[in-house]
């Protein structure tokens, strides 16, 4: 670290002390009691890692970064800094973003569609004969999108035939209806990722989709009867069907049928049924959460309070509380915390190039400093 003395203007390298056990223990006090503020403990947190950083003498791999070699990936070759800060053999992109505030480099812009010339879009496509999937990948985008939101944009309308190359209507025709392949498969027959193109022709040539196979099962009219006429729940109807009753309703959407709405004699019984309704589902998601990440914080063992992302990316927070999203999720990948270690974690990222591996020792000395010892 670096300490500039008051009146003097040379600056003085000098080792700050490391936190002792005391104030270890009264810097977490102060934390969980909600009387110390993030400055505060920016700067407390900011003093322990550059000393710790000083201990461990890792300015050698810091400097080995190479500023020129740096410079020549992101600007020469095209990579960005997550690319880099990997290519240096480092899980975030941390350390390359420090480099650039040091070096006072400008990042670059992100290119969008309102930066494409359309006149060279509309050329590409009417006069070239690109696909909108080819001229994105043209100007080095992913996707098609930002071809499309050109062509919303200037009023242009897409050759139907033209949404992807080599894709012959009969040949769709035959794949589908003669040799039973899905939409998806004959996509994937033509060299493509979805079945966009596929489900266009479709819809031109006005062919009918056969059910999916999972609906194969299911009997139209007895479904019908059963609910339309008998005015059964869906939870009865998948019940005498023996189908789940996810599917039946997925089954009702396909078809194109609108369910019952539940009548209420007031606003109050409808307001409660909406309530115990989101308890129930807020109530599975807690179940699955415990069963997924345990309902103990990894660090103190004290009742588990929020779901953290160990390498410390942005995440949509609805993500943590749908089925859907948390089954899709990797456990080894998030760590389940309390409050105050979830705040002491996020304040290491903050002050520090630190990841996940060497914060958890880290909150892990904290707590055992404070726990009681044996006489």
């Amino acid at each position: 670290m670096r300490e500039i003395r008051e009146n003097d203007d040379s600056e003085i390298e000098s080792r700050e002390r490391l936190l002792t056990p005391e104030e270890l223990e009264e810097f977490v006090e102060k934390f969980n009691e909600g009387f110390l503020t993030s400055e505060k403990c920016d700067r407390i947190l900011k003093k322990h890692n550059e000393e710790r950083r000083w201990a461990e003498d890792d300015s050698e791999e810091i400097e080995s970064l190479r500023p020129h070699e740096a410079h020549r990936l992101y600007f020469e070759e095209g990579m960005t800094q997550k690319e880099i800060a990997e290519h240096f053999g480092y899980k975030t992109a941390k350390p390359i973003s420090r480099m650039f505030r040091e070096q006072g480099w400008s990042i670059r812009k992100p290119i969008t569609y309102k930066d494409l010339d359309p006149a060279e879009v509309h050329r590409l496509y009417f006069q070239e004969g690109l696909t909108q999937e080819e001229i994105g990948e043209h100007f080095g985008f992913r996707s098609a999108y930002p071809i499309h939101c050109i062509f919303k944009e200037r009023g242009w309308m897409a050759e139907p035939n033209r949404v992807f190359k080599n894709v012959e209507p009969s040949e769709v025709h035959r794949l589908y209806f003669q040799e039973g392949l899905t939409q998806k498969e004959v996509a994937e027959h033509f060299g493509y990722k979805t079945a966009c193109a596929i489900q266009r022709i479709f819809k031109e040539e006005g062919w009918e989709v056969r059910p999916p196979e999972k609906f194969l099962a299911i009997d139209p009219s007895e479904v019908h009867r059963l609910y339309f006429e008998e005015e059964r729940s869906l939870r009865d109807v998948a019940r005498t069907m023996g189908e789940p009753l996810s599917r039946v309703w997925k089954f009702f959407k396909w078809m194109g049928w609108e369910t019952r709405k539940t009548r209420y004699e007031s606003e109050e019984e409808l307001v409660a049924a909406r309530r115990t309704q989101q308890d129930k589902r807020l109530r599975e998601i807690e179940y699955l959460r415990d069963a997924i990440f345990g309902p103990e914080c990894i660090v103190c063992g004290k009742e588990k309070q929020v779901i953290h992302r160990k390498d410390g990316v942005k995440h949509d927070s609805n993500l943590l509380w749908s089925k859907t999203g948390l089954k899709s999720l990797i456990p080894e990948e998030w760590a389940a915390l309390c409050k105050p270690c979830h705040k002491i974690v996020h304040g290491l990222m903050r002050t520090s190039d630190l990841g996940w591996d060497d914060i958890y020792p880290i909150i892990k000395e904290l707590i055992r400093s404070l726990e009681p010892k044996d006489e």
